[in-house]
């Protein structure tokens, strides 16, 4: 069996590194198109749904709804993969 110079070693290596991260690169910028494209869904619905005044301040049931929803979900991925403080 042929032994691989250090170098060539430390190109493959470099070469794993780069793909690995452009796949995430990739993921993440997907990710984030989603999430951009989520939130000006929500904020074209608000404008939909008729306010409700509490003490002068007008909520919209879409600031509620997408709150919980966050607090839901910072709560469902907390236990799931048991993160603390």
């Amino acid at each position: 069996m042929k032994k691989q110079s250090p170098f060539s070693l430390t190109l493959l290596q470099l070469g794993h590194v780069i793909v690995i991260g452009i796949f995430f690169g990739v993921l993440v910028s997907i990710t984030a198109h989603i999430f951009v494209e989520g939130v000006k869904a929500l904020s074209a619905s608000r404008s939909l749904i008729a306010p409700i005044n509490v003490a002068g301040i007008e909520l919209h049931y879409a600031q509620v709804i997408t709150l919980s929803l966050a607090g839901v979900l910072i709560y469902l991925v907390k236990h799931s993969l048991s993160i603390g403080r």
